[in-house]
């Protein structure tokens, strides 16, 4: 079930970059503000977001003037 209710930003990293963010967003979608401020906190760089897009993993949409990441359906 995904949630659509406004998240609170401050999602954390248990050290798997990746796998945090696809559990994430199998739930809700992921704000771009909140994404890059987690990636940031991860000591990572966005280039760890755009393998996941790269790869089919996650996907992006725009709603409203926002950018939000989600789990791509299969």
């Amino acid at each position: 079930d995904l949630l659509f209710e406004y998240e609170p930003d401050d999602f954390s990293s248990t050290g798997n970059l990746a796998e945090d963010i696809l559990s994430i967003a199998a739930v809700h979608p992921i704000r771009e503000s909140a994404l890059k401020r987690m990636v940031k906190m991860a000591g990572q760089k966005w280039g760890s977001v755009e393998l996941l897009l790269q790869s089919g993993e996650l996907t992006s949409v725009s709603y409203r003037g926002e950018t939000f990441f989600l789990i791509r359906d299969s």
